[in-house]
């Protein structure tokens, strides 16, 4: 038989194996399914080959679905009597990979993987509820002595992996006093170090291993809410954060204490940006937006630190522009093209250009090849190549017309045209109509930028779009712009204005817009140019407190605004810190 009908037999023998023992533990059975849907899924693959194999595929699927849902059973049932979070792990990443395998959707076996997925949410939510409470965690839960404790919480490093190798400590579970684990306590006092010894001691999926679904009895925080709110959140604190994340299942990495929060809140109230830039490079967009019981978002609170600090509040001076006005003897603006449906042409037009208008259809405007030549380069080859046209009844009233058409992926406004036109013969901007429209700058900025037009005019457009960027409708174009910004020559502060504006109203853009890969990309390029921004304020302001002989210690990136205020206690009088996330609660 053919290798992949081999292996089907194969996974098909070791799962009825499973299905049949008694004690098979939930890794036994995700294995087991494992091999049986990647031999199911080479076996469909085979059938529709270049040369198409029958190998009753239907009949075979009777079979098949029947084991696939015994498998489930058991794994699923082996979590509920011993809650282990790594396997859980595991199996969530299993089920999402072959829910999203169209050989197994055909059958009907997705969907008995998609049940799986809820009830294995269920089954983590109840680790979670129960996690707080000594007796409910697996493993041995002996009281450390003081010496373990004292090395613990002081960071000494030596004495823990001295009393590891001694055999003293065997489990990444066991409890102090209070119930806490001393992985947990590790991750409490901010000794990273201690708990990467103690990761690779007791790794999660070990039987003595650290417990990833370990929450605080009373506040519900986890593990990632601990180590977001490190400080300083150094580049060991940053590996832990990983580890922590990638073996987590999905449902305990956006887990919500009692307040509400995820550890995307406490990362903002941090001002943690190595944890939301990280956050965004794996895909997360909507987790961002999600309120807490106080009505705080991660992005809310984000932008609410910026504007108490003043966070690239104010778009950069505008460009002189000056220099470009033509010289006021030059008589070329009196050739300027006049409105669209005025009936009229200036004198010896000889260029039609025609605008698709997103409101009133083909729109012709007339100018002169002569200047749009000399203004653009690939005009001036379209130019070259046309043929006149002579347009019927004009033969006494000027040259013959030579076609000009805009790009409507560029340009789909006559007024963007006219006002571009208009300034190849003036050198300025005269009356504008859509000066606070930000959709339709970005159309005059990419025409700009994409025909090499002046240089003024590009960077009369960009001023004038930096300053109307707030407000749902104009707001849409911030993704764009900040994606775009070499293209459109963005110099550093225009890139962080931007960001800032894009942090601001992430939110109304993400409701309009339904972008679930360009999302996270965006808001991780705004975060990088934001963070930038605060790594400078939070020199700034320990230069000023040297200069005052204030010993402000050391606050890296990522640490808070202020080493001597991480909390914002500053604005005590107008808000009230939480305890542990930096969430402003209202007085």
């Amino acid at each position: 038989p053919p290798p992949c009908l081999d292996a089907w037999q194969k996974s098909e023998m070791v799962a009825k194996r499973v299905i049949g023992g008694e004690g098979a533990g939930a890794g036994e059975a995700r294995t087991a399914l494992r091999d049986l849907l990647a031999a199911w899924c080479h076996v469909c693959a085979l059938a529709r080959g270049p040369l198409p194999i029958e190998l009753g595929l239907d009949r075979r699927a009777r079979g098949a679905a029947p084991m696939v849902s015994a498998l489930l059973d058991q794994a699923l049932a082996a979590l509920r009597q011993r809650p282990d979070v790594a396997a859980a792990g595991d199996l969530e990443v299993l089920l999402k990979a072959g829910i999203a395998r169209p050989e197994l959707q055909e059958r009907g076996i997705a969907s008995l993987l998609q049940q799986a997925l809820q009830e294995l949410t269920e089954v983590l939510q109840g680790i979670l509820r129960h996690s707080g409470d000594p007796a409910a965690v697996s493993g041995p839960t002996v009281e450390p002595p003081e010496l373990l404790w004292r090395a613990v919480v002081d960071g000494d490093i030596g004495t823990v992996s001295e009393i590891i190798q001694q055999g003293a400590l065997v489990s990444g579970r066991t409890r102090d006093p209070r119930g806490h684990s001393v992985f947990w306590d590790a991750c409490a006092f901010h000794r990273t170090e201690v708990a990467l010894l103690l990761l690779r001691h007791f790794p999660p999926d070990a039987p003595n291993g650290v417990d990833l679904g370990e929450t605080h009895a009373r506040n519900g925080n986890n593990l990632l809410h601990l180590v977001s709110g490190m400080q300083p959140f150094t580049p060991h604190a940053g590996g832990l954060f990983v580890m922590l994340f990638e073996r987590m299942p999905e449902v305990l990495q956006l887990h919500r204490n009692s307040r509400g929060q995820t550890f995307l809140h406490v990362a903002a109230g941090r001002l943690n940006f190595r944890v939301l830039r990280f956050a965004a490079t794996r895909g997360f967009s909507d987790p961002f937006t999600i309120a807490d019981n106080a009505g705080w978002s991660p992005l809310s609170l984000l932008e609410h630190h910026l504007s108490v600090h003043k966070v690239a509040e104010h778009p950069p001076p505008c460009r002189d522009l000056a220099g470009a006005r033509l010289p006021s003897w030059c008589r070329l603006g009196a050739l300027q093209p006049p409105a669209a449906g005025s009936g009229s042409k200036p004198p010896l037009a000889d260029v039609e250009v025609a605008v698709e208008d997103a409101e009133r259809g083909l729109v012709h405007l007339y100018a002169h090849r002569i200047v749009l030549a000399a203004s653009c380069e690939a005009w001036h080859a379209a130019l070259r190549g046309s043929k006149a046209a002579v347009v019927d009844g004009d033969k006494e009233e000027g040259p013959p017309m030579h076609p000009l058409r805009l790009d409507p992926q560029l340009c789909s406004n006559a007024d963007v045209a006219l006002l571009m036109l208009r300034f190849l013969y003036t050198g300025e901007v005269g009356e504008c109509s859509f000066k606070s429209k930000a959709p339709l700058l970005l159309q005059l900025l990419r025409m700009c930028v994409r025909c090499r037009l002046p240089a003024a005019l590009r960077d009369w457009a960009l001023d004038a779009m930096l300053r109307c960027l707030d407000g749902k409708e104009n707001a849409m174009v911030l993704p764009t712009l900040l994606l775009e910004a070499a293209s459109f020559s963005l110099v550093a502060e225009e890139r962080q204005f931007v960001s800032r504006r894009l942090v601001r109203w992430f939110e109304e853009w993400r409701a309009i817009v339904d972008d679930k890969v360009g999302a996270p990309r965006t808001l991780e390029a705004a975060l990088s140019e934001v963070e930038v921004v605060v790594a400078r304020a939070e020199q700034s302001a320990k230069a000023r407190a040297q200069v005052m002989g204030v010993h402000s210690g050391s606050a890296p990136l990522g640490s808070g605004y202020y080493a001597e205020d991480p909390l914002g206690k500053s604005m005590r009088g107008t808000v009230m810190m939480s305890q542990f996330a930096g969430v402003p609660r209202r007085m």
